[in-house]
């Protein structure tokens, strides 16, 4: 490979950096991606990990992902390691992956908001329209009145809003409840996405309890992501394949998995949209084997 090449396909693959920053949480959802065993072990040295992390990357990144377990439960550390990305990445984009509990607290709140880049997206998840499911999904009490007021704190704040929907076997019910509420409560959200289940850590444990194939969620949340629409909300799906997705919602199906971890199922091979669609998840299809259709 020659030396440009090379250095061609290094600036492609800093246009996204992720800077995870602990695997603890304070919440312990049921569809978490990460184990338990990950989320308990110890963090002893990563801040400074952290921080030689940043001096080495370049300046030129597009898009920064600070991101965890619960990123901000590093305490002081967390503002240091925001000055560092804010003063470092003046030109970059910035997503902050929370479930919002810190925001709830007004002064902890107003402390951090000179510590952050301008213009960061904060991707808050909401599990339901209720605090006695979404607190049965993230296993924590408590949760959901803390992430409601988080939520509603930001947008007072007037903080950039992304709000993203997990989609299980456990709230596939209440996703048009989910949406209503979201345009009654948080008037200047951003965006919402919805997100289907990365098959792994705590989601795999509890697969039974989660799994529900593509279809079948596409068919449930189809009046949800209506209901946003039509109140000025924009709407993404992500992890979903195009052949779960109406072809007049393909526009807002984002192929959202890192490349690395897109598997295809063999009779992909026969679809004439392969190339545009997203996929699956590896450990997806490894352990759900989802349906899928090829598109002629």
């Amino acid at each position: 490979m020659k030396v440009e090449d090379k250095e061609q396909n290094r600036e492609e693959y800093l246009k996204d950096v992720d800077i995870f920053v602990t695997n603890r949480c304070n919440s312990n959802c049921i569809m978490c991606p990460l184990s338990e065993t990950v989320r308990r072990k110890s963090d002893n040295g990563r801040i400074e990990e952290i921080f030689q992390q940043i001096k080495e990357l370049p300046e030129n990144v597009e898009y920064v992902n600070v991101t965890g377990g619960e990123p901000t439960l590093v305490g002081q550390a967390f503002f240091e390691i925001m000055d560092k990305l804010k003063m470092k990445f003046q030109n970059s984009g910035f997503q902050l992956l929370t479930n919002g509990r810190s925001a709830a607290d007004f002064d902890f709140l107003i402390q951090l908001l000179p510590h952050l880049p301008y213009g960061i997206r904060w991707a808050i998840p909401l599990h339901a329209s209720n605090a006695m499911l979404h607190d049965q999904i993230t296993r924590t009490k408590g949760s959901f009145e803390q992430t409601d007021q988080g939520i509603k704190n930001l947008l007072m704040c007037q903080q950039k809003v992304e709000i993203r929907i997990v989609v299980s076997k456990k709230n596939l019910s209440d996703l048009l409840n989910i949406a209503k509420y979201i345009v009654q409560q948080y008037q200047g959200v951003f965006c919402v996405n919805f997100i289907a289940m990365e098959m792994m850590g705590c989601a795999a444990v509890h697969k039974d309890e989660l799994w529900v194939d593509y279809p079948i969620v596409f068919k449930k949340m189809k009046s949800a992501i209506d209901c946003l629409i039509s109140h000025g909300i924009d709407v993404q799906l992500y992890n979903f394949p195009l052949c779960a997705v109406e072809r007049g919602y393909w526009h807002i199906a984002v192929k959202s998995i890192t490349d690395y971890k897109i598997r295809y199922m063999p009779e992909c091979d026969q679809c004439k949209v392969k190339d545009i669609c997203g996929g699956f998840f590896y450990s997806t299809k490894q352990v759900m084997k989802p349906s899928v259709t090829p598109i002629g």
